[in-house]
């Protein structure tokens, strides 16, 4: 402000001295009359400058605001993505069980197979010597007769 008020400081000093030794008024006026046309300006100036920089920061709170609209919605669909994450990691654990269920039920579904081929073998073994002590039964009861 300093800076800006010195040269009309100077100017009304120098119009002053102007006045005392010409004792002209309108060479007085003539001088505050450019100071004044000078200093509008320059408020046109700065007034414009102003403007500008206020219409640059409405401008940037828009922006902040829709940034921060924006991130809002980022977390929300960061946490809908973290919960689909955690629902697909339960799923996870829920297949792994039910495959080692069904390694399990694999294992005894083969145990039984074992014991059924077991089974099948001694029932043919105990037919066959069903058959043979029959064939001999019927050998002897035809020798007798």
């Amino acid at each position: 402000l300093a800076e800006r008020t010195a040269p009309l400081l100077r100017a009304v000093k120098r119009a002053d001295q102007a006045l005392q030794t010409s004792g002209d008024p309108q060479l007085l006026h003539t001088a505050l009359q450019s100071q004044v046309d000078h200093l509008t300006a320059e408020s046109d100036r700065l007034r414009k400058e102003r403007d500008a920089h206020w219409d640059e920061l409405q401008r940037l709170h828009g922006q902040a605001a829709a940034a921060e609209s924006g991130l809002q919605t980022a977390e929300q669909h960061e946490e809908q993505l973290l919960a689909s994450l955690r629902e697909a990691v339960q799923g996870r654990a829920e297949l792994r069980a039910q495959v080692r269920d069904v390694g399990l039920l694999e294992r005894q579904i083969a145990a039984i197979g074992d014991e059924a081929a077991a089974a099948r073998a001694d029932c043919r073994a105990k037919v066959s010597a069903m058959e043979s002590s029959i064939a001999d039964e019927r050998r002897r009861l035809s020798m007798e007769q």
